[in-house]
């Protein structure tokens, strides 16, 4: 065919680069209009989500580690063995929880309630709105390094190879689950599901009512260091670089993303799109096409953190940045024809990395990708978000890589140049 639907894919640049940070940032959280960072220079800041204006610095004295927004509060785990409980609208500091004896890992707001776990393996259980310790759960024998409420549940993973369940209400354990056979890294709770990922390169999915495991996915090829429940899908990612999103109801592979170079920190979900961070780059996908939509490249270090909410996305690691963008999902373009020569191009293109010893599976689907999307070579010229699109997914070293981007490249300028001749240009 002359010409096919294409879909607008952006190299956003943020909304707001946020630097107050003097260090590392580990977390990041937005909720009713704020936003929240914390992390390696002993602060959390509080910004007004919209503007980017700073509210409040508020002093830790450690490194923060996990941040979260929920009921109107603020609460910030640290190195220093405390849970500081804010009011979020005024900064102004409730609690500081201080019942920990080891660093504090997380921290999850949920049904009126907040869950703490951390390096004494121990999990614990706040009345939110006043800070009041309900119930201390000991059942682990090593560090909790996650917690999540949803739905009534509370669930921690364990350096100890299990999964706890618990009623969030009571603090009573429903169920001990330990199929995992390395660390639980991860857990997510929603929709009556609770997933579960480990460095045994699994991910886990459980029935969260009754704690019974659906299936195990066991696609991943390396450690499992996130996962997230949204949307009615389940997208989990790690050391392997790849995003695989799941049906939960049927534990159906529906997408495998392996556009990441590096591995996989975080994955969100938000306004029917999928977020993953994976060192210095987000990118941000259709959960219905599992369509690569844009990439933000503006992070020059490893990404830690990442938050959605209400179309804005938060995106804070090792660059001492905290950067906010406005994301919409990207709507069809008008079909377009390729260029006259756009088919010879393309040929030349397969004949020169058949012809190269370089040349590899992988590079053979770049190409036929380049020949699918019918990118006009003019417009790829131009455009340095499909060059870094098709560059993407190709296994070549620094030097070939610029290498073939100056071939394609000046396969392209000619065919424009013949094109433009051939219409009297």
């Amino acid at each position: 065919p002359l010409g096919r639907v294409r879909w607008e894919t952006a190299m956003m640049a943020p909304e707001l680069v946020l630097k107050e940070a003097g260090a590392w940032v580990f977390g990041v959280a937005l909720c009713d209009g704020l936003l929240a960072a914390g992390g390696e220079d002993h602060k959390v800041r509080l910004y007004q989500a919209a503007s980017g204006r700073l509210l409040r610095t508020l002093e830790a004295h450690s490194h923060v580690s996990s941040v979260a927004l929920g009921d109107g509060l603020l609460a910030a785990g640290s190195f220093d063995k405390k849970v500081r409980l804010y009011e979020a609208a005024t900064g102004t500091l409730l609690r500081t929880l201080e019942e920990a004896t080891c660093c504090v890992y997380s921290v999850a707001f949920g049904g009126g309630l907040l869950a703490t776990g951390g390096g004494d393996n121990k999990v614990r259980l706040y009345e939110a709105a006043t800070g009041t310790l309900l119930r201390t759960l000991e059942e682990s024998s090593k560090i909790v390094f996650c917690v999540a409420l949803c739905d009534g549940f509370l669930a921690a993973g364990s350096a100890d190879y299990k999964v706890r369940l618990y009623e969030a209400a009571t603090g009573r354990l429903l169920r001990t689950l330990e199929e995992a056979i390395s660390s639980v890294l991860c857990v997510a709770l929603c929709d009556g599901f609770l997933a579960a990922g480990s460095a045994d390169h699994k991910v886990r999915l459980y029935e969260a009512a009754t704690g019974r495991l659906l299936r195990t996915l066991e696609e991943a090829g390396d450690s499992v260091w996130c996962v997230a429940l949204g949307l009615g899908l389940l997208a989990a990612g790690g050391s392997d670089k790849v995003v695989r999103v799941y049906d939960p109801a049927t534990g159906k592979l529906l997408h495998m993303l392996q556009e990441a170079g590096h591995y996989v920190s975080s994955v969100a979900f938000g306004d029917g799109l999928l977020v993953a961070g994976s060192y210095d780059i987000v990118r941000v996908y259709g959960t219905a096409t599992g369509k690569l939509l844009h990439m933000l490249k503006d992070a020059t270090e490893g990404i830690r953190s990442v938050a959605f909410h209400d179309g804005r996305l938060a995106v804070g690691g090792d660059d001492k940045a905290v950067r906010v963008y406005i994301i919409q999902e990207a709507k069809p373009l008008p079909i377009v024809k390729a260029s006259p020569l756009a088919a010879e191009c393309q040929h030349a293109a397969h004949q020169y990395l058949e012809a190269s010893p370089l040349a590899t599976e992988s590079q053979q689907a770049a190409l036929q990708w380049f020949v699918d999307e019918e990118v006009d070579w003019a417009d790829f010229v131009a455009d340095d978000h499909l060059q870094s699109l098709l560059l993407e997914n190709l296994q070549l070293k620094a030097g070939p890589r610029s290498k073939f981007l100056r071939w394609v490249k000046s396969k392209a300028v000619a065919a424009t140049r013949v094109g433009a001749q051939a219409a009297g240009v």
